[in-house]
């Protein structure tokens, strides 16, 4: 398949069976499975800053569906999810200010890899943390909010990392209720992902039919995720989501220090075996008491 912005050509098989593979990981564990998505689009070759806004424009399609979801359901905080929303967005811009500045200085990849290879590690430890609520850190502190969304809309722009990874959590912590906290930032990511798509694809930085590959994929992932996830035990779902995502920080680093064909086959190849593995689970495999699911909220983005 040929990516006629990046000039380059990209396996698209590849390319949805890591999609496929995203999907399943972000059912079973949490949005950390979406941090698979930027290191799989540079370890193909695509440019660090095509490839952050490829994967923003991957997220905006992903979040569009969770938002309708939560509007469906009744739990969206508009007013808070718009202001968290445009701030968020603020912060994608000064990410992508600074992305684009590393980028004409040719420094951008080794330090999105770096970047990732912190996040990826971060994800996995916390797999094994308890996966209670967020307590809140005393008393509320309303004023930290507007740095909390300011901060997680840079990495977006900066690295295309998921807003909700850290914006939901952090509300908890600073005393915002867990129903408003996830709806809200759910809105918020969105409005954070439709200004980044945007404003990449105005600069000509986003491969649409990628992005939109990855989108068919992830979904398709997730209806397998749920199925798999009904007959895995936490523990078990914990172990192989963290297996897959020290697959990811692997190929990464091999990538860094220039074995770039070592790193796609082994991306590749576990996110294919990861498949496989979820098939069968889903197929043959024995119902659990109580279904293996992301921390509350988190299956929705």
């Amino acid at each position: 398949m040929y990516l006629p912005l990046a000039e380059m050509f990209v396996n698209p098989l590849a390319l949805f069976t890591i999609a496929l593979g995203v999907g399943v990981l972000t059912r079973l564990g949490s949005p950390a499975g979406l941090l698979a998505v930027v290191p799989a689009l540079t370890i193909f070759g695509m440019p660090p800053s095509f490839s952050v806004g490829t994967g923003i424009a991957h997220l905006f399609g992903r979040g569009i569906v969770s938002t309708f979801r939560e509007k469906v359901c009744g739990g969206l905080d508009r007013r808070l999810g718009i202001t968290l929303g445009m701030q968020a967005a603020a912060g994608v811009s000064l990410g992508k200010v600074v992305l684009l500045t590393l980028a004409a200085a040719n420094t951008s990849g080794a330090l999105i890899r770096w970047l990732y290879v912190i996040l990826l590690l971060a994800a996995i430890a916390g797999l094994f943390r308890p996966h209670a609520a967020p307590a809140p850190t005393g008393r509320p502190r309303p004023w930290l909010i507007p740095f909390l969304a300011l901060g997680t809309g840079f990495l977006t722009g900066l690295a295309a990392v998921p807003v909700v990874l850290y914006l939901i959590p952090g509300l908890m912590r600073l005393g915002v209720q867990p129903a408003a906290a996830r709806s809200a930032g759910l809105l918020a990511a969105v409005l954070a992902y439709a200004w980044g798509t945007f404003t990449f694809a105005l600069g000509g930085r986003t491969e649409v039919l990628a992005a939109l590959l990855l989108v068919i994929g992830t979904c398709a992932g997730g209806t397998l995720g749920t199925l798999a996830a009904r007959k895995m035990s936490r523990p078990a779902a914990r172990s192989s989501v963290a297996a897959a995502l020290f697959a990811v920080c692997a190929a990464v680093l091999l990538r860094h220090f220039g074995f770039t064909t070592p790193a796609g086959y082994l991306l590749w190849g576990a996110m294919g075996i990861w498949l496989l593995a979820a098939l069968v689970r889903a197929l043959v495999g024995t119902p659990q008491p109580a279904p293996v699911a992301a921390p509350a909220g988190n299956d929705r983005y």
